[in-house]
């Protein structure tokens, strides 16, 4: 078989027909950017090769000239152009030293420039770093001074409230079952005008001036933080007749968190997610009231947290609740229950409201575990555990979330625990 020979076509009617639209399009300049006109298509495909190399650069000169009506950045030198005032190279070609110079003397002044704007920048922000510090400053001690001012009015508005609390005589209370206990006190049901109440009974015969404060204290925190989970004050009996101190409150017939956890053989280990879920919310939004009123409780356990009918929480028990700017100051700045104290307590150092937020990591531990923290420990062993930072340690039943906020809580600095108002606004449930 033969080999196939190669073919030349004749291609001059279709390059004609091509020509002829271009011819349309480029009426003002018969010469394309590489230098080909019309005629070289016409001609054999042996002399287009041959005088191809000499078009393309005769072409490109061509084309280079046409640029420079365009306006074209002062990089793009073109060696025909003797008009180009950047242009390094003079008419003979010949590289110009001086406009060359000039040129890169130029560069360098703007390389400068952009190093020295961008230093000014820096020192600039130095400036404004060292401003904000100084505000930040100014603005903490500002915090400080309304805290205090807030304190002074608060002490003033309170100064007298007592008089403004309901007097009820304590032989009008017909004491019912005795339902609680406290270090000083104890608790009973009764009847008042057809509602039922809880009468907190002061028993200390020896009721001296430190008692009389917290009883007072007491009266007068419950009688201005009100809120749906602060247990209600209805009134008080006459205190000139200490013999016969109480204080009248709402019921709560459910008793106490802390039988209700770990005493109700109905409920004793066996609580559903949902109802401690609900308290913890419910806890979270009753300590985010209080302080945000600026007072501190002091005493946050789930002995002082109280259910009613429908098992919602009732805070009560606020003896040692105080303003956020009297805390480290007056007598038992220290106290509280040591299951539930913060590491700053134990060590009297300075504190402030956060020791109610480790208390309330605490609580909650409690709560999801159904243990009783520090069983069996001694105060100054449990000083040891809650020093060193010591966690309680969670079981597997407790949701992931909750036991990153129960650690979070019970941190050693107070600095790194959450608030409540944080709290709030936490995905924990």
């Amino acid at each position: 078989m033969d080999r196939p020979r190669r073919v030349h076509y004749d291609m001059d009617f279709k390059l004609t027909r091509d020509l002829e639209k271009d011819k349309e399009k480029e009426k003002d300049n018969n010469l394309d950017p590489f230098g080909y006109n019309d005629n070289d298509f016409l001609n054999p495909i042996e002399d287009v090769v041959e005088e191809e190399p000499k078009k393309i650069s005769e072409g490109t000169a061509s084309w280079l000239e046409d640029t420079d009506k365009l306006n074209l950045p002062s990089r793009i030198y073109n060696s025909n152009n003797t008009n180009n005032s950047n242009n390094p190279r003079s008419n003979s070609g010949e590289i110009n030293y001086k406009e060359k110079n000039a040129f890169h003397s130029r560069e360098n002044n703007l390389f400068e420039r952009k190093i020295n704007s961008t230093n000014n920048f820096r020192e600039n922000g130095k400036d404004i770093k060292e401003e904000l510090e100084l505000e930040k400053m100014k603005s903490n001690r500002l915090q400080v001074e309304l805290d205090k001012l807030r304190s002074k009015k608060e002490i003033i508005n309170t100064k007298n409230i007592l008089q403004f609390v309901h007097k009820i005589s304590y032989d009008s209370l017909g004491l019912g079952k005795k339902i609680g206990q406290g270090g000083f006190s104890e608790i009973y049901e009764s009847q008042w005008m057809g509602i039922p109440i809880a009468v907190k009974v002061i028993f200390d015969p020896n009721i001296n001036e430190a008692l009389m404060e917290e009883f007072n204290n007491e009266i007068e925190k419950l009688f201005i933080l009100r809120h749906p989970y602060i247990i209600q004050l209805y009134g008080v009996t006459d205190r000139e007749k200490k013999q016969k101190l109480a204080v009248i409150t709402e019921l709560a017939p459910r008793g106490s968190l802390f039988d209700y956890l770990h005493k109700n053989p109905k409920t004793k280990n066996n609580l559903s997610l949902e109802f401690k879920n609900k308290i913890t919310k419910q806890l979270i939004h009753t300590m985010a009231y209080i302080h945000s009123r600026g007072y501190v409780h002091r005493d946050l356990k789930t002995q002082n947290i109280l259910l009613d009918k429908n098992l919602d929480m009732k805070l009560c028990d606020f003896g040692l609740t105080k303003l956020k700017s009297e805390l480290n100051s007056g007598s038992g700045q220290f106290a509280g229950t040591p299951c539930y104290m913060a590491p700053e307590l134990f060590d009297r150092k300075f504190y402030d409201d956060k020791i109610d937020v480790f208390a309330f990591g605490t609580v909650v531990w409690e709560i999801y575990t159904q243990k009783i923290p520090y069983f069996n420990c001694e105060a100054m062993e449990i000083k040891q555990k809650v020093t060193k930072g010591e966690e309680l340690i969670c079981s597997s039943i407790v949701p992931k979330q909750i036991a990153s906020l129960i650690e979070k809580c019970r941190r050693v600095k107070p600095t790194e625990r959450p608030s409540f108002k944080e709290m709030e606004s936490m995905d924990l449930f």
